[in-house]
This record gives C-alpha cells, structure tokens and sequence, in this order.
C-alpha cells in the first residue's frame, strides 16, 4: 500500500467511498452526494492548502483504517512513509 496525492481525476472513485457515509450515516454533514464536477473543485481548494492523500493498493483506491501499532494495520507514524511527493 501506497500513500498518494489525490488529484483530480480521482472525485469519481473518491466519492463511491464517500457516498455511503453521507446517505448512511451521520459523521457528514450533508445530505445529498456531491457532484462529481463539485468534488473536483473541492479536491482543488483542499489541496492548494493542505495535504489531500489517499492509499492506494494495487493501483486503487482503498480505504485506509489506521490503528495502534499493537493492532493490525498502519500505526500513525507508519502514515508518512511511502507517499509520493510527486
């Protein structure tokens, strides 16, 4: 697994993880799914401020679960090695 800058191109795919927690859940303030187009602007304004990552496993998007460093998974400070800077 691969951390990575996301880009642009990568609203649609973002979003078939993001959707489920809008319609389903309430960790989002929102209501209706974005537009792919509205995402895409998101993306821009996020990471022209801040770091917009995402992991990447196999060449696809895949949801990250970080835990403690005694359980499975990344540990916090696993998080920044391997990202592409590029």
């Amino acid at each position: 697994m691969r951390i990575e800058r996301v880009i642009i191109e990568d609203a649609s795919e973002l979003l078939l993880i993001y959707a489920p927690y809008v319609l389903n859940t309430a960790v989002s303030f929102e209501y209706v799914v974005p537009a792919p187009e509205e995402f895409q602007t998101r993306i821009i304004h996020i990471s022209s401020k801040y770091p917009y990552i995402k992991a990447v496993d196999n060449g696809e998007i895949s949801t990250l679960q970080a835990k403690c460093s005694s359980g499975n998974g990344l540990s916090w400070s696993e998080l920044g090695k391997g990202i592409d800077a590029s």
